[in-house]
């Protein structure tokens, strides 16, 4: 059974390598691109993938949610099996035994992945193994793109495999906190168009998280370094909803 592999990729040249180089085993990779500016296309090219813009008047309409630019490619796909995979992620070897012996099981399934974080070179017991769906029939899921980073909708069932998908986060704390910037403001105002009737008070959120990060999932026996990616990760939903409060007040997400 074929599979078509499905990424995402904006000035993505840091990682997007490695990315293709552990896709060589599908039967293609479709690529959609948003205006990139470095070496992107150029390695997307070496890599024999088809390349195609991403469809930014889709993105608009939804408020800036590029998760709907997957569904395009999930319609230029060939292969009966759609893999989406992140320009900054690594599908490790074992995986790609499992993810091969799921497809050839006789059983329309959709499969979600354990991701493992790498964070500033180095896995982080931060967010432990998120599940992400991301092995499925051609056809049997579509992002809404009602809220950044939802999993999509599926019509088939899900079973999970075991083998991580490895992310490689950002490597450099100035790369994290532009990260931190961007997705909150999306995020913000993806709430916002979608009528969020109230911002929940900032403060108390990120205690609230960066107690279940440092504690909970274990960041603190990382020491120092444990401590301060809690705060970052906790400041994300916090800044969020701060950023929402300012929109529901006629300002600007800064």
């Amino acid at each position: 059974m074929g599979i078509s592999a499905v990424v995402l990729t904006r000035n993505s040249e840091r990682h997007l390598a490695a990315c293709l180089e552990s896709l060589r085993w599908v039967d293609e990779v479709v690529a959609l691109d948003d205006a990139s500016d470095d070496s992107t296309r150029a390695i997307l090219e070496a890599y024999g993938c088809r390349v195609y813009d991403q469809p930014t008047e889709l993105i608009r309409r939804h408020n800036g949610n590029f998760d709907v630019a997957r569904n395009r490619g999930f319609e230029l796909a060939r292969e009966p099996w759609i893999l989406v995979v992140d320009s900054d992620e690594i599908v490790t070897e074992p995986l790609r035994a499992e993810i091969l012996g799921a497809v050839t099981r006789d059983a329309r399934r959709a499969y979600a992945l354990p991701r493992r974080n790498r964070i500033l070179g180095r896995f982080s017991r931060l967010l432990g193994e998120d599940f992400q769906l991301r092995l499925f029939p051609k056809g049997c899921a579509r992002y809404r793109g009602t809220l950044l980073d939802a999993r999509p909708d599926v019509t088939c069932p899900v079973e999970h495999l075991s083998a991580p998908l490895v992310h490689l986060q950002s490597d450099s704390w100035s790369a994290l906190l532009r990260k931190l910037d961007e997705k909150t403001s999306q995020r913000a105002r993806a709430l916002h168009a979608a009528g969020e009737a109230r911002a929940e008070a900032a403060w108390p959120l990120f205690v609230h998280t960066f107690r279940f990060y440092h504690l909970e999932q274990g960041a603190r026996a990382e020491g120092l370094r444990g401590a301060l990616l809690a705060a970052l990760y906790a400041a994300y939903p916090a800044i969020t909803q701060a950023k929402l409060r300012r929109l529901q007040r006629g300002g600007a997400p800064r």
